[in-house]
């Protein structure tokens, strides 16, 4: 004769399947945390080669505003993308713009030149930390003790050499990882979109210095699904050659990295 599920039964069952969840959940927070730090190290990175890549083309760093935010539009980030994925809170951006003053940002005790710049972000806790907490005295830190959590980057004066623009083409490769197909418009010399399945590399040999290309994942091309890169603002090593990864998708917008080709 079968018999059913007793109250003891039950609770035992109960207070295992609290066990589990107590241990999963801290995991899995740990988890997306970790994979958030990870999206911010990327993303700063980027932002360096786009500093740099700005540097080339106008001979200035973006100055910083008062409240330090990263200057998306001179770098061409959409707005949202100013955000630490880790914290929430914006990214913290603070430039020195004069060259020869003589007055260097510091980055653990070190100098990085007359111009150069530092982009940070707060990490876990979500608050700057130590020399980070105030910008003003041009003085920063990568790394210390404690709850020190923070995420910097900085580009230094070393690494803002003007190149010369003597391009008449550029070789543009475009390598889709982002995991769905994307499309590719060179929109000054093609009629029509090309589809790129994920996994896929193009290359177009000959795009002339004022062609944009829209990558999206809809063949719309609509400003929510779209983003745009000129190849002439990319060629940060001035061989005349781009290398651009689309590597992931946020909100249907392809994110892209300008690899150092």
């Amino acid at each position: 004769m079968k018999r059913g599920f007793t109250l003891i039964d039950i609770s035992i069952a109960l207070i295992i399947l609290g066990i589990i969840t107590g241990l999963s959940i801290p995991l899995l927070m740990q988890t997306k945390g970790a994979k958030h730090i990870e999206i911010a190290r990327k993303e700063l990175q980027i932002y360096k080669k786009r500093l740099i890549s700005f540097y080339n083309q106008t001979g200035n760093l973006p100055s910083h505003t008062p409240t330090y935010t990263l200057p998306h539009l001179s770098l061409q980030i959409p707005r949202r993308f100013t955000l630490d994925p880790v914290s929430g809170i914006p990214y913290r951006y603070f430039a020195e713009t004069i060259r020869g003053d003589g007055d260097s940002i510091y980055v653990d005790g070190n100098a990085i030149g007359d111009i150069g710049a530092v982009i940070i972000s707060p990490g876990k806790n979500g608050k700057f930390d130590g020399e980070n907490a105030t910008p003003d005295d041009k003085r920063f830190q990568s790394t210390s003790t404690g709850d020190f959590d923070d995420i910097l980057v900085y580009v230094s004066q070393a690494e803002l050499v003007i190149t010369p623009a003597v391009c008449t083409s550029y070789q543009v490769t475009i390598r889709n990882t982002s995991g769905a197909s994307l499309y590719v418009y060179p929109v000054k010399s093609a009629s029509n979109y090309f589809t790129m399945p994920n996994g896929s590399t193009q290359t177009w040999p000959n795009a002339s210095p004022d062609e944009y290309f829209l990558i999206s994942t809809s063949t719309g091309f609509t400003t929510i699904t779209t983003n745009v890169f000129v190849p002439k603002k990319y060629d940060i090593n001035g061989n005349c050659r781009v290398y651009i990864n689309v590597y992931r998708r946020v909100s249907n917008v392809p994110i892209f990295t300008t690899d150092l080709d």
